[in-house]
């Protein structure tokens, strides 16, 4: 049994733990799932002090606690600035790299227990922030355990998952959380979110082109009726994968127009859309490593 240690400082409003929190003398404090509100927060601090712990007894963390909640603190500091200044700095790019350098190091569990600790950070209310995350995250484990990446491609998937979203920022607030269907004008503006993220990444010195790719082509088509409309078998691998990640925790979680899906639900639709949306063989590879049985619990 590992005792794993949470600083309060990387915890934010909204977030869970799947294990029961603990003092370091062994005392509980809370139950397992229950969001964290910042009163709650508050309190677990003056009481107890900063530092407090879970076990996990029963399988091994796929990402520790901490790192989820610094790569949610990037997500929403990188987001935030794009925001107010319309573009990203230098800066904040390479605090971006540092932590898909952290995540990529820790990313050793199995995929089911990567999607599981995925659906116990999300926060509602945040959901760009935290859609951010998860994407990187999927995208890494994917790309991990296809062993199909070097060490440097598989950076550059996971920074441009990480940051696939980032010219949403620039988009109307009322677009993106509009219920029900959008009007032409809404849609056309809405896709210019994947150009928007590429020419502020552009900008900065030295991009790489797979950080590039990734961020402009996510939303194009295995039927060449993406957002650009492009032939899909010249795309690299790199959009095809962000592609099925971003699809994946889109319809885990719930949104103003409908309520999230279980995974089961969200494989089925995956797999009905390959050759049409989706790449055949990263679809299938992606839906292989979730199918073995276990992921209709979720």
């Amino acid at each position: 049994m590992r005792k794993i240690k949470i600083d309060l400082d990387y915890i934010t409003p909204g977030v869970s733990f799947i294990y029961p929190l603990f003092t370091h003398r062994g005392e509980k404090i809370l139950d397992e799932r229950v969001a964290l509100s910042s009163e709650m927060i508050a309190k677990i601090r003056e009481k107890h002090g900063n530092i407090v712990y879970y076990s996990d007894a029963t399988r091994k963390a796929a990402i520790p606690g901490y790192r989820m909640n610094i790569a949610l603190n990037t997500s929403r500091e990188t987001l935030d600035e794009i925001g107010k200044t319309e573009r990203i700095s230098r800066t904040t790019f390479r605090n971006v790299e540092k932590v898909v350098e952290d995540l990529l190091t820790d990313l050793s569990a199995p995929f089911l227990d990567v999607i599981d600790l995925l659906k116990d950070m999300k926060s509602r209310d945040e959901y760009l922030y935290n859609h951010s995350v998860n994407v990187g995250i999927l995208a890494a484990a994917y790309g991990k355990l296809s062993g199909k990446f070097s060490e440097e491609e598989l950076k550059n998937l996971t920074t441009a998952a990480y940051l696939h979203d980032i010219g949403q920022r620039r988009i109307d607030s009322n677009i993106l959380n509009r219920e029900g269907r959008l009007g032409e004008h809404e849609m056309r503006n809405m896709q210019r979110h994947p150009q928007l993220g590429y020419e502020m990444l552009k900008g900065l010195e030295k991009t790489n082109p797979v950080v590039l790719q990734g961020v402009l082509f996510h939303h194009e088509r295995c039927d060449c009726e993406g957002y650009y409309e492009l032939p899909y078998e010249n795309l690299p691998p790199y959009p095809k994968i962000i592609s099925i990640c971003d699809t994946f925790d889109a319809m885990a979680t719930n949104r103003p127009y409908r309520n999230a899906l279980v995974t089961g639900e969200i494989l089925g639709e995956i797999d009905r859309c390959k050759g049409g949306q989706f790449d055949p063989e990263i679809a299938g590879s992606f839906i292989g490593m979730l199918k073995d049985g276990e992921y209709d619990r979720y």
